[in-house]
């Protein structure tokens, strides 16, 4: 389990094809190692599904990780039951580091400790062990490694965090829409269940998630509302499913921002304009008001996504 704000892509190879280890990253989207831990890395072909990136959006702070933790992280680590639990424990998510721009607290860390203690309790006897990793603030790493040692220990300290003041003041720490559809889409993607209704995210008036084949069809929800969506077969044909758009996929009066992962090559075309988009792996876009998109997947591939409002 890495939550050091870098991607763990030394620890992602040496397990790439290794069924009998779990990997989990959570880190920044894009930051330093660039072009590594994206959603679709998930495993070699021994070993697909071990592996768990989760490139969270810059300013993600406690409740966008707290999220991540309860819909992704525990459930994979139960579903999982290993053995020993290995916690590469870096402090650079921190909301004064230098080299990243997150904004998580001494008391965030000392949350995913507890989560993890915990889980090692329940599942392989207490087996867990922190290591060190990164934290470029001389001033503020030592109050989250405090707090990490505070947790396992069980034990007080005299020594407060005097910094907790100050950043409890900045806006922003609630889970935020874009942040949970990240979150979401790793979760579906590994077959995690739906949020619940109690979940704390910031208002979102509806989000959807789903995959289209090229062989196989699916149901699209959107606000409770089957919406329309059409997917283009190898054989040049067409099918949408829920025709409330016929030929399209509508977002009525806002705009969406789609976050769309493919294993296979995929091209979105954007209903309206001559904008083509080409992926293979990761890519956002927009759909205008009153406008909606065309998936055309290649043989063999799927392509999964989330929409939500903007």
């Amino acid at each position: 389990m890495d939550y050091d704000v870098h991607h763990g892509n030394g620890t992602q190879d040496a397990f790439w094809n290794d069924p009998d280890t779990l990997f989990i990253s959570l880190h920044q989207d894009s930051n330093y190692p660039h072009n590594t831990g994206a959603i679709s890395e998930r495993g070699g072909p021994a070993a697909l599904g071990s592996t768990i990136n989760l490139p969270l959006p810059p300013g993600t702070g406690g409740g966008g990780y707290a999220y991540a933790f309860e819909r992704v992280v525990m459930p994979a680590l139960y579903a999982f039951k290993p053995d020993l639990i290995l916690v590469s424990s870096g402090f650079d998510a921190s909301y004064v580091d230098p080299l990243a721009r997150m904004m998580l607290s001494s008391e965030d860390f000392a949350s995913f400790t507890t989560q993890m203690c915990q889980a090692a309790k329940d599942m392989c006897g207490g087996k867990i062990v922190f290591c060190h990793e990164g934290g470029y603030s001389k001033d503020y790493v030592p109050f989250c490694g405090l707090a990490v040692v505070q947790a396992l220990s069980g034990l007080p300290s005299t020594l407060s965090d005097p910094y907790i003041g100050e950043i409890k003041q900045w806006k922003y720490h609630e889970l935020q829409a874009h942040q949970a559809a990240v979150v979401d889409t790793v979760a579906a993607l590994n077959g995690f269940a739906p949020p619940s209704s109690s979940a704390s995210a910031a208002p979102v008036d509806a989000k959807e998630y789903g995959s289209v084949t090229a062989v196989s069809k699916a149901n699209i929800y959107f606000g409770g509302k089957v919406v329309s969506h059409t997917i283009i077969l190898p054989d040049g044909s067409k099918k949408t499913l829920g025709l409330i758009y016929p030929g399209s996929y509508h977002f009525g009066t806002e705009r969406a921002e789609v976050m769309a992962i493919s294993d296979g090559t995929c091209k979105v075309v954007l209903d309206g304009t001559a904008e083509t988009i080409v992926y293979a792996a990761e890519s956002n876009f927009l759909v205008g008001a009153n406008s909606g998109f065309t998936i055309e997947v290649e043989e063999g591939g799927i392509c999964q996504y989330v929409c939500s409002y903007v």
